[in-house]
């Protein structure tokens, strides 16, 4: 019973960890210390939270952000280091689709 109980209190306090997450990441581009401009912000939601165009709302395009919003001692999944370093060995392109 005891055991019980234990496992429910740490899936409850992970649960909250995971929403609180979710709910920091749509709140971050609000706080003061946010370094990007919210407008510049594309939400992707999964295996990067934001696509940053940075300074494309002003008219000058300076670089483009795969930012991927972590709070407390969390790390990145697997999948988003797979991500992370696939931009960082820069196998990353640009595709036009037409249908």
């Amino acid at each position: 019973m005891i055991k019980i109980k234990s496992q429910r209190s740490d899936a409850v306090m992970r649960s909250r960890s995971v929403v609180l997450g979710h709910v920091n990441e749509k709140i971050a581009p609000l706080l003061p210390n946010f370094p990007y401009f919210y407008k510049d912000l594309v939400f992707l939601w999964k295996g990067v939270d934001y696509l940053v165009l940075d300074g494309l709302s002003k008219g000058n395009l300076n670089k483009i952000v795969f930012l991927e919003i972590k709070t407390g001692t969390s790390t990145l999944n697997r999948n988003e280091q797979m991500i992370r370093d696939c931009v960082h060995q820069k196998r990353v392109s640009y595709e036009i689709w037409k249908n």
